[in-house]
């Protein structure tokens, strides 16, 4: 479970900066509170490495594929660990995103982050401009492919189980769930 902590006044990037990045938790930072997440399942991580790799494959060279935590900041206090992100190239170098965003940015969903993901954290990359975000529940195999386009334009695809989603953007890809998390390679 995901805990939110009370602090007496909100939390700044710069408070995040000062815990540690080597005791197994996740400490991400929305609108100055503190979420603090424990180490993602086995599962989860399956689903991570799998997606990270097919994205990886399929990535032009001006693009680039990165497997989270990556530090991302959406605002003066917000930043968050997304568990994978495609970014420019160009835009690679710093020690997190904080002046460009990815194009995507992927989480897959917890057993802590079940309700954090899908509604608090996909408001913070839609309101900051990230272009797309898709959520993956490796439990109930399914990948929720989400663009922002223009002024409030919402492209939304649900693709489920053994199905297939053929994609063009940011990268190429026919995502399938089920394979994301099967124990079959």
């Amino acid at each position: 479970m995901s805990i939110a902590v009370a602090h007496g006044h909100p939390f700044s990037i710069d408070d995040l900066d000062q815990f540690p990045d080597d005791d197994g938790l996740r400490y991400e930072l929305i609108e100055g509170t503190l979420i603090v997440s424990p180490s993602p399942t086995l599962l989860h991580q399956r689903a991570v490495m799998r997606l990270t790799l097919l994205l990886a494959a399929a990535c032009p060279p001006e693009l680039e594929v990165l497997p989270g935590p990556v530090d991302v900041v959406l605002g003066p206090a917000t930043m968050v660990a997304p568990d994978a992100v495609v970014a420019r190239t160009a835009d690679m170098g710093g020690k997190r995103f904080d002046e460009a965003f990815p194009l995507l940015v992927v989480e897959v969903i917890s057993p802590s982050s079940r309700l954090m993901d899908p509604n608090t954290k996909r408001a913070a990359y839609e309101a900051s401009g990230v272009e797309g975000y898709w959520i993956v529940d490796p439990v109930e195999p399914s990948v929720r492919v989400v663009r922002w386009i223009g002024e409030g334009g919402t492209d939304e695809q649900l693709v489920t189980g053994d199905e297939t989603l053929t994609l063009d953007w940011p990268v190429a890809v026919e995502l399938c769930p089920a394979r994301l998390v099967s124990d079959q390679r």
